[in-house]
């Protein structure tokens, strides 16, 4: 007696359903039997080795959802740039994707393989990324993405207008747009000076010269073959991320800049008393300021000894200031410590207004001269050995020849 019977079954590969069908006519008997459930085997075997070898197609919230439980799949996923997490550097960069434009954060293609800026992608563009299925994990946060490595093909370019001013850039930073800009403006304000330990500056730019604050360059860095230094009134042109620092617009660090023209140069006002200084709010012109050194910084790693930046308060009749910095007369930084300068030391600099968060300071002053406290002409203990300095409750002592004395040079029981 002849059988014909339909063998099926239904697979459900990623984003691929498969449905199996295997015919075949027996008779009864058992070897026949197990020879066809044999081959009805292998087929399903070899169909789920073929589905292995393409990738399959994923919306990101099934690839966020696919990697979170623990896939590793070879998989494309088509969305939307939503976010530039790390532009293009060596050959990669990282993006987040969502299935809309204003999705958000929802899945992450990780050092992306791309050769050049023609390829790289801008958010708003749409695109079909391939790689393997991770997880990031760090402090309890996981992070869904697609391996290092993956590959970015983009099928539909963003259609939005290029930003060309400050004030539209700092618009669309502010709305939430990351895109990679190149802007040209004046410097209108110097946010952090010059660090020669880290290589940059914040600065304020504005497409006049007297536009105020309007976007915020955060720690750029020299552009290839500039050497110079901005400040206010040069025209600059910057390059960087759009981004947003809570309702400050900014170029994200990392930006560079070129100084395209030197306004010109700063002029000394001459003295000025502390309170003088800071109703000017001159950030472009220098001022000689005299006064008190005190409340200076220790090192955060030794706090037997001063930080070697030099940040400390000046103080005359009329008020004080906080120095953020203090340069040797020829410009260099980190001596602080081998100018021999202590609190109660009268000290004269050169500075130019500047501010942190709102508050007034004067960064990367200019030693001009001190005078020694008048006491135990005790400078600092790092170039005199003789002298040790303590710590009790809270202050700061010297103690030289068994005698304990404070800064100011008073003797202390």
């Amino acid at each position: 007696m002849l059988l014909s019977i339909y063998f099926c079954t239904f697979v459900r590969f990623y984003a691929h359903h498969i449905i199996l069908c295997y015919k075949s006519t027996i008779k009864n008997n058992n070897l026949k039997i197990k020879t066809i459930m044999k081959k009805l085997f292998s087929l399903f075997a070899a169909v789920l080795f073929a589905g292995s070898m393409f990738a399959a197609d994923m919306t990101c919230a099934d690839a966020r959802e696919a990697a979170l439980n623990g896939s590793t799949a070879k998989v494309t996923v088509t969305g939307y740039v939503t976010n530039i997490a790390y532009a293009l550097s060596d050959g990669s960069m990282s993006f987040w994707m969502a299935d809309t434009k204003d999705g958000g954060k929802v899945f992450e293609a990780y050092k992306c393989a791309i050769e050049n800026e023609d390829d790289a992608p801008v958010v708003g563009d749409k695109v079909k990324v391939t790689g393997n299925l991770t997880v990031y994990e760090k402090n309890g946060n996981k992070t869904p993405e697609l391996a290092a490595g993956c590959t970015c093909e983009i099928i539909e370019r963003a259609q939005t207008e290029e930003i060309t001013t400050c004030a539209a850039a700092a618009e669309a930073a502010l709305a939430g747009n990351t895109s990679e800009v190149t802007l040209q403006g004046f410097v209108t304000a110097i946010q952090t000076a010059w660090s020669d330990e880290y290589n940059n500056i914040s600065f304020w730019i504005a497409d006049t010269k007297d536009g105020g604050k309007v976007l915020q360059a955060y720690r750029a860095k020299r552009a290839n073959g500039e050497d110079g230094i901005p400040g206010v009134g040069d025209k600059v042109e910057v390059k960087g991320q759009l981004t947003k620092y809570n309702s400050t617009p900014e170029l994200a660090q990392g930006c560079t800049f070129e100084i395209l023209v030197k306004d010109a140069p700063a002029v000394n006002l001459g003295e000025k008393t502390i309170a003088e200084f800071l109703a000017l709010k001159n950030v472009k012109d220098t001022c000689v300021l005299t006064g008190k050194v005190a409340n200076i910084v220790m090192d955060r790693d030794d706090e037997t000894k001063y930080n070697s930046r030099g940040n400390f308060d000046l103080e005359d009749e009329t008020g004080s200031v906080y120095i953020y910095g203090l340069l040797t007369a020829d410009g260099q930084s980190g001596k602080f410590i081998e100018m021999d300068i202590d609190e109660g030391d009268i000290l004269t600099l050169k500075a130019i207004y500047t501010e942190y968060q709102g508050n007034p300071q004067a960064a990367n002053a200019i030693y001009v001269s001190h005078e020694k406290a008048q006491g135990t002409g005790i400078s600092n203990t790092a170039v005199e050995a003789k002298a040790q300095k303590i710590i009790r409750d809270g202050q700061i002592y010297i103690v030289k020849d068994g005698q304990l004395f404070n800064l100011v040079g008073a003797s202390v029981k």
